[in-house]
């Protein structure tokens, strides 16, 4: 891919990029952009001298671009990204595992909440259908319960909204959530996501044809 500014690139509504290279999805807030830097408001992990890898948002719907980049801190922190790197994507490239049967699931922002059904689960975020349209880039607090013979699969995580267009019906409106990891006030919390989250890995594993 040949281009000399992050602008050429990066969704021009896009209000975070994401890490992924550790075990989970961190959301960074941008601030602006340079040519070849994302600025950033201080995240929750070290990037300071880090090499660290994630993708953001294409503009005009081109998918995702999976990039690499070097963090700084020089009174702002800065991810110099590796333009070589960049590689466009589907954002929809991971497996989706239909759901057979209504799971609702509650979202809750800034103590609003919201009442939405679960459409498919991959290991990155979920599909789902709402009864209102949930503004792009916000960040909702869910929790999910899938079916087990066992007892159900717990999940709680956090999740961006990065699309939700409007079905046949216009009060309803399909709606997809990538998965990020919430602000972690402990080691022992973050272990404990890493732990549900290797659950709800294997838990799709085992049912590839779909949950019911």
């Amino acid at each position: 891919m040949t281009i000399s500014n992050l602008k050429e690139i990066l969704d021009p509504k896009a209000r975070y990029i994401f890490l992924d290279d550790q075990g989970l999805t961190e959301a960074l807030m941008l601030t602006g952009i340079e040519d070849h830097s994302f600025l950033v408001v201080d995240p929750k992990s070290d990037i300071n001298g880090k090499d660290r890898s994630g993708f953001f948002v294409a503009a005009n719907g081109r998918g995702i671009v999976r990039f690499k980049a070097t963090g700084q801190k020089a009174g702002v922190y800065k991810l110099n990204a590796d333009f070589s790197s960049f590689n466009i994507i589907n954002r929809r490239e991971s497996e989706r595992i239909r759901v057979n049967v209504p799971i609702p699931i509650y979202l809750s922002c800034d103590g609003k909440r919201v009442e939405a059904s679960l459409v498919n689960i991959s290991e990155g975020g979920v599909r789902l259908v709402a009864d209102e349209k949930l503004p792009l880039h916000a960040v909702y607090h869910f929790e999910l319960s899938l079916p087990h013979k066992n007892g159900p699969v717990l999940f709680k995580t956090d999740g961006m909204v990065v699309y939700a267009e409007p079905e046949e019906d216009p009060d309803t409106f399909m709606t997809g959530i990538t998965f990020v990891a919430p602000a972690f006030k402990s080691d022992e919390e973050k272990n404990n996501y890493l732990a549900m989250r290797q659950d709800l890995v294997s838990y799709l594993n085992q049912n590839k044809t779909g949950l019911s």
